[in-house]
């Protein structure tokens, strides 16, 4: 580093001048492209309205076909004892249906 000349202050005490970045470092990033939402013709998928899935709701979700009868009547019972709620979302992308 080198040695910057000191120079008085107001108040009469010695500090260094003050720095600046380069003009190439002060100059901000270009923003990220945007994404268009609402389906597109560029292959976006559409938004999905939010849709809640209670213990109500069990028997209605497409999803829980692929289970036992005896599956379905345990996770009855369990959404009896314990709160059940999940969301389209969930059921649709995040759980493996054939694990």
């Amino acid at each position: 580093m080198q040695n910057q000349p000191e120079r008085p202050t107001t108040n009469g005490s010695k500090s260094r001048p003050n720095r600046t970045a380069s003009p190439a470092l002060s100059q901000t990033a270009p923003s990220a492209p945007t994404v268009p939402t609402g389906g597109s013709s560029q292959g976006t998928p559409a938004p999905r309205a939010y849709r809640a899935y209670t213990r109500n709701d069990l028997d209605r979700i497409p999803e829980l076909d692929c289970l036992s009868t005896h599956e379905r009547q345990v996770m009855k019972a369990v959404s009896a004892v314990l709160p059940f709620r999940a969301n389209s979302y969930v059921v649709e992308e995040l759980i493996d249906w054939s694990n």
